[in-house]
């Protein structure tokens, strides 16, 4: 498996996350503070957000990646354009702020790799902070919502000034904001299992429901897990390794 790697066979973003946050294949130097593969943290939809963000500073111009064009991208997709609505703040006038700032466009779409780009202190200290946030809420992976959280809690940023322009605070987006900007009405079910539902999370209803993204590169470990599984004794998998190497995505595929 290739440093870095998360999504289609080549993607160039892998690369460009493990350049800064390390991978599977750059664990630092031995005694080192261990590094975080932040790309492989990512959902789905914070990797396009990301992606989104790469490519406005590439067309307009800019070589560094800063929260202000994280936070451009926020403004144009969900659910963090429905979050900050809610909250009071007007997405299209942010967004016409952000513009006016980064000018006009000066090259065009595709012309210049974003993985060109370098990733301002700022950003950097954003997506940690937004992953520290998603270990926090017990989410498997980074959401749109934890990195928007994450701008706004660094006020001196670019992003951070102008969300706190717009009385806009990290707590106005919780960690189940996907489901809510989607509409998304949990009802309270009887259940027979309710110390696991205290303690524990239903993987495979996240599933049935299609509240979990999808998981690739582990298709290895997810069969050998069912194998394990299959058995008819010794048929319990223990799944063991440093925090962030992918355990929970194993059980999330499984599921």
């Amino acid at each position: 498996m290739t440093s870095g790697y998360v999504g289609p066979e080549g993607d160039p973003f892998g690369e460009f996350f493990s350049r800064f946050f390390g991978g599977s294949g750059n664990p630092g130097q031995p005694g080192g503070p261990r590094q975080i593969d932040i790309g492989r943290l990512l959902s789905q939809p914070a990797r396009e957000l990301v992606k989104g963000a790469a490519q406005y500073a590439a067309e307009h111009g800019s070589r560094d990646l800063d929260t202000q064009h994280l936070l451009r991208a926020a403004l144009s997709s969900e659910p963090t354009r429905s979050l900050l609505s809610r909250s009071g703040a007007n997405p299209d006038s942010m967004a016409t702020e952000i513009d006016g700032r980064a000018g006009p466009v000066q090259h065009q779409p595709g012309t210049v790799p974003p993985t060109a780009l370098s990733l301002t202190p700022a950003v950097k200290r954003a997506l940690m902070e937004a992953h520290e946030m998603a270990r926090a809420s017990g989410a498997g992976y980074i959401g749109p919502e934890h990195v928007l959280s994450a701008l706004a809690m660094n006020p001196d940023s670019a992003a951070g000034h102008i969300l706190h322009a717009a009385r806009f605070k990290a707590e106005a987006a919780p960690p189940e904001a996907p489901d809510t900007a989607q509409g998304r009405q949990d009802r309270p079910r009887p259940t027979t299992t309710p110390t696991l539902d205290k303690y524990g999370r239903d993987l495979t209803e996240l599933a049935r429901e299609n509240r979990i993204d999808p998981v690739i590169g582990r298709e290895k470990e997810i069969e050998q897990t069912i194998e394990v599984l299959s058995r008819r004794g010794k048929n319990n998998p223990v799944l063991i390794g440093d925090a962030g190497v992918g355990k929970t995505a194993v059980v999330e595929g499984l599921a």
